[in-house]
């Protein structure tokens, strides 16, 4: 990243650079690619290669029908087509079980020859004790794997690397002088540079305050960026992004009794325990922490981005929605396939959305 990021009030920029970046981390044989917030990034780091979150905008699926299943999740069917249709092979990738499509694009992976260098990362669904070892067992294979040893110092530095990154990241989007797609774009940004050049770079923030738009609470699994923008140009404003890969994950790894002793077992006890993913057996918990933090902000309603074939958020969404409506929290939600295909309809909900909230 040695280039200035200039003015952040145009996300514009950022989406160019973001691009950019990512098209030159699909080349350099150091990245390891995830597609799971489980994942450890900060073992990646200490192992001496970059950790890259793939993220695609696409228009529709051309190449993906003849090699998936029907019912593939649609972002990790992005991801293949991806792979497809920039022909990459041999490239380095971190799977988990997160989840049952997440299990069937490991097996597609392998058949098409995408992989060099991979790890099947098992996830245990609780948070106990013993979840927590056995977590932390995986990661430490994981670890062995990539480095030949555990190295503990390298470790804690990548620890403290990732914790100063999202202090100075969280610090960025909690400025009111920042539009919502550019907080995005920052956030996307962190999860594909290299953590060094993160914490160098100087960034530069616009003293105007950028267009005021309606604030909404935005929950989902995985989204296209270019929902975001498409949201954004009918008036709406995401200033929560509660995702699997959104502000939530800005928390950090704390230092305690073990930190340096034992940091595996710190990292498997944060990615265990943190707010997380919506496959976690306790979700009435997961639920009330939306209504907390929607009612700690100033929202006019929540907008779920409902993902077709995801089965973890399509299986609690009932739930969700009879909650919300409970508290009476004005709920919107969208479904789609990843390819905002059905731009118009997509259209006509949010519009008639934004007049019943006034």
């Amino acid at each position: 990243m040695k280039q200035e990021f200039g003015d952040l009030s145009s996300y514009k920029y950022l989406k160019e650079f973001y691009e950019k970046n990512l098209d030159e981390s699909l080349k350099d044989e150091k990245s390891i690619f995830y597609f799971c917030s489980y994942v450890p990034v900060e073992v990646i780091h200490a192992s001496g290669f970059k950790p890259v979150r793939l993220n695609v905008n696409l228009e529709t699926f051309y190449l993906t029908d003849e090699v998936t299943p029907k019912y593939l999740c649609p972002y990790l069917k992005s991801i293949i087509e991806l792979f497809l249709k920039n022909n990459l092979k041999r490239k380095n990738i971190i799977f988990t079980d997160g989840c049952d499509s997440s299990r069937r694009v490991f097996e597609i992976f392998k058949e098409l020859s995408f992989v060099d260098k991979f790890y099947y990362l098992k996830i245990p669904f609780n948070e106990n004790p013993k979840d927590i070892e056995f977590f932390k067992d995986e990661i430490e294979k994981l670890y062995l794997l990539l480095n030949g040893k555990i190295d503990k110092e390298k470790l804690v530095n990548s620890i403290n690397l990732y914790n100063s990154g999202k202090k100075k990241l969280k610090e960025l989007i909690s400025s009111s002088q920042i539009d919502s797609l550019t907080k995005n774009y920052l956030n996307y940004i962190f999860q594909i540079v290299d953590i060094e050049d993160f914490l160098n770079q100087k960034f530069t923030i616009d003293n105007k305050n950028s267009e005021i738009k309606n604030k909404f609470y935005f929950f989902s699994t995985i989204f296209p960026l270019k929902f975001i923008e498409f949201a954004n140009s009918l008036g709406i404003s995401f200033d929560y992004d509660d995702t699997c890969f959104g502000y939530k994950n800005l928390s950090l790894i704390e230092e305690n009794s073990l930190f340096s002793e034992d940091p595996l077992f710190c990292i498997a006890k944060y990615y265990l325990k943190r707010e997380g993913c919506v496959r976690k057996r306790d979700f009435n918990t997961r639920i009330e922490s939306i209504i907390k933090n929607y009612k700690n902000g100033n929202y006019k309603g929540v907008i779920i981005y409902n993902l077709k074939y995801c089965d973890p958020l399509i299986f609690y969404l009932p739930l969700i929605k009879d909650r919300l409506s409970k508290e009476n929290i004005p709920t919107l939600i969208i479904d789609d396939d990843y390819t905002l295909g059905a731009k118009g309809q997509i259209r006509t909900r949010i519009e008639a959305f934004l007049e019943m909230v006034k």
